[in-house]
């Protein structure tokens, strides 16, 4: 699940957040570690000046990379983060309300979050 605001900042926020329920500490850790590197590599086709808060679910520790990086584009893609001229079109707008692992596809604009 995807939270993003528009910032009108230089750069972008991020925060990663994984729920207690993802098994033990050693798993939340590497849940989250996997959703950072994920953004660090594909942080240039981001646009800039949003706070963007990534939930990870319990599929995020067994998927496999290449996967969740997909799914984090889509996910980017649907609340218009991503720059458009950058990547494929398809991750731009998804076809499909469905990830790659079978699930549903949660990305919600964050008009009501608090502020950071």
């Amino acid at each position: 699940m995807v939270y993003a605001r528009n910032a009108r900042r230089e750069g972008n926020r991020i925060g990663i957040t994984v729920s207690t329920k993802v098994g033990n500490a050693v798993t939340r850790n590497s849940a989250r570690r996997r959703i950072k590197e994920c953004y660090r590599r594909n942080e240039d086709k981001f646009k800039l000046g949003s706070d963007i808060v990534f939930v990870a679910r319990g599929r995020a520790v067994n998927i496999p990379y290449a996967e969740l990086e997909r799914e984090m584009l889509l996910l980017a893609g649907k609340l218009e983060l991503l720059k458009h001229d950058v990547g494929d079109a398809a991750l731009c707008v998804p076809q499909k309300n469905t990830c790659l692992c079978g699930g549903t596809l949660f990305a919600k604009e964050g008009r009501n979050l608090p502020k950071l």
